[in-house]
């Protein structure tokens, strides 16, 4: 069977697994267009823009004609047919590997929603291995057509990725994640759902500070890049770690269980990072008591800064001026309420801390409002 490979550089190998990839890089731009086409008739005069950017020269026909008759003598009389005023070139389902790429990631995520994280994972390592770099076409030319059909690939690979760490995430595989993890939101900073997944690895191991911190750093990405808050996802997320909901606690998803009882981060689909609620300090595994307590001391940091960049928004502060450091927060507090005495009170702190902040119009310090009491008029 002939295989084409466009997972990397572009490559042909013979029913007997021989290369026979053209070297010209017209004929090789040629067969990328017409791979990026398979089985459908690309006219002439398409091919013809295409392979000279929209300034063919007058030899371009009969230059084209030759390159055709070179790729057939390669790859068989029969798989190229001229017809109409254009070509087709013939590939099988199973010939090429972005095929197999396609089939792979849909069995994949068959897999998910039949709650067979195990299967789902094996097979999404499988379309990920096809991969021979990082780019689709990679040593070709890139006209429209070949750069729009790298660009999906490529896209599809990164989802194929986020489904794969889904499916390990479903079967606790945190501690082997967190590195891949951390390296994915390096490289790819605006992509929310790495942190969030990121997030939850880092708290199912008793990592909640790290936690936290990771979802201070997409805050800072995602408002000094676009100027917007996190997703509303990751701060549903946030708030979960913050709140110590059990939904976030490390639970393998057994094949035939009920996949609603896994975290939200766990089956997400392709296009979002859902957020479900969390454990603080106690999604480690047993045993783990040292570092819970580090966590839980990050934590209370974690949460005076959230309580300082309340104040400050309600004190009228730009929100992009508001900075993730706790310290820079504290900075900025005094800054904003230079000599004044502040007084916070808090009845029912944990209700509190959900409660929309009002500014006192006294001493221009917000103050959760007091419960009436009972014999209150």
């Amino acid at each position: 069977m002939m295989r084409f490979g466009v997972l990397g550089p572009l490559t042909v190998h013979d029913d007997d697994g021989r290369p026979i990839s053209p070297t010209s890089s017209k004929q090789r731009a040629l067969l990328a267009i017409l791979l990026c086409r398979r089985n459908t008739r690309v006219s002439t005069d398409g091919l013809l823009e295409m392979l000279w950017d929209a300034e063919p020269p007058s030899s371009a026909r009969t230059n084209l004609q030759s390159y055709v008759h070179r790729l057939r003598r390669r790859l068989g009389e029969g798989r190229i047919a001229h017809q109409m005023a254009g070509y087709e070139l013939t590939v099988k389902p199973d010939e090429s590997d972005d095929d197999e790429l396609e089939q792979l990631a849909d069995h994949g995520r068959q897999a998910l929603e039949a709650h067979d994280p195990e299967s789902a994972s094996r097979l999404f390592r499988r379309a990920l291995n096809l991969w021979r770099g990082n780019t689709a076409y990679a040593d070709v030319d890139h006209s429209s057509v070949i750069h729009a059909e790298a660009l999906r690939l490529g896209e599809l690979r990164h989802v194929i990725i986020e489904l794969k760490i889904d499916a390990d995430l479903d079967l606790g595989r945190h501690d082997a994640l967190i590195p891949e993890l951390t390296t994915l939101v390096e490289t790819y900073p605006l992509r929310q759902r790495h942190y969030g997944q990121l997030m939850l690895a880092l708290h199912r191991v008793g990592r909640t500070a790290d936690a936290l911190g990771v979802y201070q750093r997409a805050r800072t990405a995602m408002i000094d890049e676009l100027g917007i808050e996190p997703n509303g996802q990751l701060r549903e997320l946030e708030r979960a770690i913050l709140n110590g909901d059990p939904m976030l606690a490390a639970a393998r998803a057994p094949v035939g269980s009920d996949r609603r009882a896994v975290p939200a981060q766990s089956r997400a689909p392709a296009t979002t990072l859902g957020a479900g609620p969390a454990t603080a300090g106690s999604a480690g595994p047993a045993g783990n008591d040292a570092p819970h307590v580090r966590s839980r001391r990050e934590l209370g940091r974690n949460e005076v800064g959230m309580v300082l960049a309340r104040f400050l928004r309600s004190l009228g502060v730009d929100e992009r001026k508001v900075p993730a450091d706790v310290a820079a927060l504290a900075d900025l507090f005094a800054s904003v309420v230079p000599g004044r005495s502040v007084r916070v009170l808090l009845d029912e702190p944990h209700g509190a801390r959900r409660a929309p902040l009002r500014p006192d119009a006294e001493n221009t310090a917000p103050r959760p409002r007091r419960r009436r009491s009972e014999n209150a008029r």
